[in-house]
């Protein structure tokens, strides 16, 4: 008669199976904002010279962030990711949540200027706040790496979760990686198990057989719930926090 610990690595290798069966396009990591936006969006203005109409973006955030991604892609305009630094900071005093995002981006990698994880995390933790996913989680790996903040695993587990409650996939990814290591107190194996299912389905590619490496390592019974329950699960964007983990067996 086969042990649980034997029938382990069948059901797991069905439920990887299903899982990839399932996985839409891949996601991106963290991202900017402004890429793979539909056609339909407002575009910057670009006049007669090629350049941009400065009195159409000198008001508008949106139109200021849009601007940013043109001259950080080359869009219609030369590359030049001190202008694209320069209208994300603007965007970014403005208001616009994802100029925060990109502007945290630019500030931490050191694009168009000097790198400042500082002011990065500071900018990133706004656009947190706003509710971008993006930015969530960049802070989160901020926060867990103690780069332009004080380290605080407490709170990065809270960000990480609110990104991977939107969709992200390295959040939940991340937030898998984090139970399974012990780094959040009281969590059950199989809920780290249903982030890395939700990370693959949303795209993340990882390890085929990391659930069957968490220790303890959860039961036929459980994997077979936490993959139904994966399979069920849809992103909730922001508002509010939404409860994504109803436990397993």
């Amino acid at each position: 008669m086969m042990s649980g610990h034997d029938l382990i690595h069948p059901v797991a290798g069905v439920l990887v199976a299903a899982t990839l069966a399932l996985a839409p396009p891949a996601a991106l990591a963290c991202g900017w904002w402004g890429d793979g936006e539909s056609d339909d969006e407002e575009s910057v203005v670009i006049g007669a010279d090629g350049n941009p109409v400065a009195d159409e973006v000198s008001t508008d955030p949106a139109q200021m962030a849009r601007l940013s991604t043109a001259y950080r892609q080359g869009d219609g305009v030369p590359r030049d990711l001190v202008l694209a630094r320069r209208w994300a900071q603007r965007a970014a005093d403005a208001g616009h949540a994802g100029a925060m995002n990109d502007l945290g981006q630019m500030l931490e990698v050191g694009f168009g200027g000097a790198s400042d994880e500082a002011a990065a995390a500071r900018w990133y933790g706004e656009a947190a706040r706003l509710g971008v996913a993006g930015a969530q989680h960049s802070l989160a790996m901020m926060l867990l790496d103690g780069r332009g903040v004080e380290p605080d695993s407490a709170d990065a587990e809270g960000w990480l979760r609110r990104s991977a409650q939107q969709g992200h996939a390295s959040a939940a990814s991340e937030l898998s990686a984090m139970i399974w290591a012990g780094s959040v107190a009281a969590r059950a194996a199989d809920e780290g198990c249903f982030w890395w299912i939700v990370a693959l389905r949303q795209g993340h590619q990882g390890a085929a057989d990391r659930c069957l490496k968490a220790q303890p390592a959860p039961s036929d019974e459980a994997l077979h719930a936490v993959r139904v329950q994966a399979e069920a699960w849809v992103p909730d964007k922001e508002d509010g926090i939404a409860v994504s983990w109803e436990g397993g067996s």
